[in-house]
């Protein structure tokens, strides 16, 4: 690990860990090395590790076993999202959504899309849109573009919906781990189907959340566009 005088070291060890742990090093289940040996890899104090082993402990990458060890964690829903789903309602609450997926299609993309997949305009990519519910209530209408890059040959044109954690799905199914996304954000006024989806006035602006996905080979994977009913909840994120 090259140390960087601007983020503090446990973040530093923390974040190295879990690109670790995401490129698959350390599978699920299995057990890190003993801190006296990571934190002789890493050439920092053991409370130095221990603060970084806390954070991850934290987002449920890890568990610490007192007297056994330190696990890493099961792929569930909330830990393979942790760090990219981010919303909050008003009593500034985390909430998990369950999601229903109304549609998918091979298609060619957009071509700002395209590129941003890096890929060519002819090519196909599975097309899907979704919509969230919370307690029965449609929050956030979804469509993603899945890259034919990353995946098996003929794969895309055999998926008929996606789950909930589709993270966790590309992991399982694929091997396909996502490591980061860039995301930007802006204000738009709904369409038609924000309108009927998320019962929202035409005149009521949404949040849109745009997101590339990447793998641990820095590979685009996907392409998401989420809208948000923002009179009702929030995006909310840390900046370390």
């Amino acid at each position: 690990m090259k140390k960087i005088n601007f983020i503090p070291l446990y973040l530093q060890v923390k974040n190295d860990i879990l690109s670790r742990i995401l490129a698959g090093e350390w599978p699920p289940h299995t057990f890190l090395p003993n801190e006296f040996v990571l934190a002789e890899q890493y050439g920092v104090s053991q409370g130095t590790l221990r603060k970084g082993l806390e954070e991850l402990t934290l987002e449920k990458y890890i568990v610490r076993a007192q007297g056994k060890g330190t696990i890493v964690a099961p792929i569930d829903e909330t830990s393979s999202i942790f760090p990219f789903y981010l919303l909050y309602d008003k009593n500034n609450t985390r909430i998990f959504p369950s999601t229903e997926t109304l549609k998918t299609e091979l298609l060619s993309p957009p071509v700002h899309i395209a590129e941003k997949l890096r890929i060519k305009p002819t090519d196909s990519v599975m097309f899907a849109e979704r919509i969230r519910i919370l307690n029965g209530k449609t929050m956030l209408n979804e469509a993603l573009y899945l890259s034919p890059s990353p995946f098996p040959p003929d794969t895309l044109k055999n998926l008929k919906t996606l789950p909930n954690t589709v993270y966790a799905f590309y992991l399982k199914e694929f091997g396909i781990r996502i490591s980061h996304a860039i995301e930007q954000m802006i204000a738009v006024m709904p369409d038609e189907s924000d309108i009927q989806r998320l019962n929202v006035k035409p005149n009521e602006p949404l949040l849109m959340v745009c997101r590339i996905s990447y793998d641990v080979n820095k590979i685009p994977v996907e392409y998401r566009i989420s809208k948000i009913n923002s009179q009702e909840y929030a995006y909310k994120f840390k900046i370390n």
